[in-house]
């Protein structure tokens, strides 16, 4: 049982290095893509937050009525 906790305590270690590599490196690529065109950054920005809007009002919309 001891072995079966500390095997997922190492898998999750893992799985978070894991991803924090990959989205450090996405970041530094989008970074070093939208640094040089602001009209492109202006529109991902836009974009992206009308995503998270339109997921605030789903998930509004879930809550009152669940």
């Amino acid at each position: 049982m001891v072995s079966a906790v500390s095997e997922a305590g190492v898998l999750g270690l893992v799985f978070t290095l894991t991803c924090a590599v990959f989205y450090l490196s996405v970041g530094s690529f989008a970074r070093s893509i939208l640094d040089g065109r602001p009209a492109v950054a202006r529109v991902v920005s836009r974009v992206s937050g009308a995503a998270m809007i339109i997921l605030g009002m789903l998930l509004l919309a879930e809550h009152l009525l669940a």
